[in-house]
């Protein structure tokens, strides 16, 4: 195998884990698919749709601007682009979930990005809010994205993080035979688990080996809150092992927020070309 990000050798760490000797880029074999996310998470996601947001608007005028997310589930991060005076629409591979986002009052295609994008026109900004790293061909995506930007156009790819404290620990307990926190982290044996792990390094070595988007800033996510926690630990550790866990984070929370971020972000512009 050969590294997406560097054409470097992948080396395998677990029957279903690469990991590029060179750049650090990681891929796992899982098989792909479209599924529903995991519980406990809303509160976490909304308040970083918010700061996505908050950072957006400082950077780049909102009002007016049509956004296309990439995967909405429920539609939290359209309602708040919603709020910000922007156009949101989306595609969703979950029929469940594009209903809940139409019920919403938003226009949701269904199918997978992006072999199912059907909307004619260009859009000012393409988000990716914990998508991208499920896509089995994330190359061909970065391309469609380029396709469908509008001139000065926006791609964000809000993503998890190799680089993070919690992945880091995860790979060192994967070392002594300790794998349940690192599968966890690549939601192997969920519906859709994920099928690569960037860092901020090799995220923009990606999209700029793949597109001419140009690179115009990168920022941090919170990775773990306390509200909604219970729900999200005993989605994966039901019992007494999910109270543990959970008695654990709770603990060391405001330690953490001073720890390596678990979630980045990556922000790109489509430039003009006279």
């Amino acid at each position: 195998m050969r590294c997406l990000v560097c054409d470097g050798q992948m080396v395998r760490k677990q029957h279903w884990l690469y990991a590029c000797a060179n750049c650090g880029f990681c891929s796992s074999n899982l098989p792909p698919g479209g599924g529903r996310g995991i519980e406990g998470l809303e509160v976490l996601r909304r308040r970083n749709f918010a700061s996505l947001c908050e950072w957006l608007g400082n950077h780049f005028s909102l009002p007016g601007k049509k956004v296309l997310e990439i995967g909405c589930a429920e539609g939290w991060f359209l309602e708040e682009a919603r709020q910000r005076g922007m156009v949101a629409c989306a595609i969703e591979p979950s029929p469940p979930h594009a209903e809940i986002s139409r019920a919403k009052g938003f226009v949701v295609m269904d199918g997978f990005f992006p072999d199912d994008m059907t909307a004619p026109g260009a859009f000012d900004f393409i988000i990716f809010n914990d998508v991208f790293e499920h896509l089995p061909n994330p190359e061909a995506a970065i391309g469609r994205c380029e396709e469908l930007l509008n001139s000065g156009g926006i791609l964000v790819l809000n993503l998890p993080s190799n680089r993070g404290f919690i992945y880091r620990l995860a790979s060192l307990l994967a070392r002594v035979g300790q794998t349940h926190a690192l599968e966890r982290l690549w939601q192997k044996g969920f519906p859709s688990p994920h099928l690569s792990y960037f860092n901020p390094e090799t995220l923009q070595r990606f999209v700029d080996r793949y597109s001419r988007l140009r690179h115009v800033g990168t920022f941090c996510l919170d990775t773990l809150v306390a509200d909604g926690l219970w729900e999200r630990i005993q989605a994966s550790h039901p019992g007494i092992a999910g109270r543990f866990v959970y008695a654990s984070l709770r603990l060391v929370l405001p330690v953490f927020r001073l720890l390596p971020k678990d979630i980045v972000v990556g922000v790109f512009e489509k430039q003009s070309h006279h």
